[in-house]
């Protein structure tokens, strides 16, 4: 029992010196921060780099199905090609509208340089 009461004290005096510290720990400011303008562009490149490719990916995987398709012999298969076609649109769709919505909040908070 008097363990666990030593326990409970120092962390209760962990708490209460970082709270003491505040000043400290938060005294460099984030706005200016290299690391922070850094993590922006990135953000902001990484944003154009997944609707670039997502895009472009998808062109060349339809192109794939539906040349796979025209050259396929039996009916199941080119409905195969249809379906895996509509995938990859629905997925492309969701990546676009999350690096969308990704791009507005970003702009909200001045973090993304893409434009909504």
């Amino acid at each position: 029992m008097r363990k666990i009461s030593k326990r409970i004290m120092l962390v209760y005096c962990l708490i209460f010196s970082s709270f003491l510290k505040i000043e400290q720990v938060f005294g460099m400011s984030l706005v200016n921060n290299p690391i922070t303008e850094g993590l922006q562009k990135m953000f902001s490149d990484g944003l154009v780099a997944l609707m670039g490719l997502s895009t472009g990916g998808a062109i060349v995987v339809i192109a794939f199905y539906q040349f796979k398709k025209k050259f396929s012999d039996d009916e199941m298969e080119a409905k195969q090609y249809d379906k895996k076609c509509k995938a990859v649109i629905v997925s492309w769709i969701v990546i676009m509208s999350i690096s969308t919505i990704l791009s507005i909040v970003g702009g909200y908070f001045k973090i993304s340089g893409v434009p909504a």
